[in-house]
């Protein structure tokens, strides 16, 4: 018993779309990763030292944090990652991606800190630095207190809307 032809293309039609459907691109963004990180402070103009903590393997450096969360407001994951140094710096630079149609954008770097730390306030960076005083050891001893940046994304950039200081002045 033949099939009627009609029901032959509507099967046909439908193999055919699916198959489209699953080889087109999708609209979500690229995964925020520990390897998107990396591949994307690799990729950048970041100094080489920056590069080669990021990379890892020496006395613990890599990545030391890695927040996933939209701070552009435009819908999509942002990444930030900060770099952990081997040579007792600590956290040495912080990174924002801004995702792009096609993976991760750079957007902002902080660079040449001494053991700081960040975290994620709502759609804010909240940067946390040790504060030396001239006769304080380091990078083990500070004894000025804590100065702290917050970072919010506004006008197509990444600004400083914040600073204040705790502790010691």
């Amino acid at each position: 018993m033949r099939r009627p032809l009609t029901a032959l293309v509507v099967a046909l039609a439908s193999v055919v779309l699916t198959a489209a459907a699953s080889s087109a691109p999708a609209a979500s963004t690229a995964p925020c990763t520990l390897l998107a990180a990396k591949s994307g402070i690799l990729a950048s103009d970041l100094p080489m030292r920056v590069k080669q903590d990021a990379a890892g393997g020496k006395g613990g450096a890599g990545i030391d944090r890695l927040l996933c969360r939209d701070l552009t407001s435009d819908g999509r994951k942002d990444m930030v990652a900060s770099v952990y140094s081997g040579t007792a710096i600590g956290v040495e630079a912080w990174v924002f991606f801004r995702s792009v149609a096609d993976g991760w954008k750079l957007s902002f770097r902080r660079i040449g800190l001494v053991r700081a730390r960040i975290q994620l306030t709502g759609v804010a960076v909240i940067e946390t630095d040790p504060v030396y005083r001239p006769t304080d050891k380091r990078p083990c001893c500070p004894t000025g207190g804590m100065k702290h940046f917050r970072f919010e994304w506004q006008d197509g950039k990444m600004a400083k809307v914040r600073v204040w200081q705790t502790g010691r002045t």
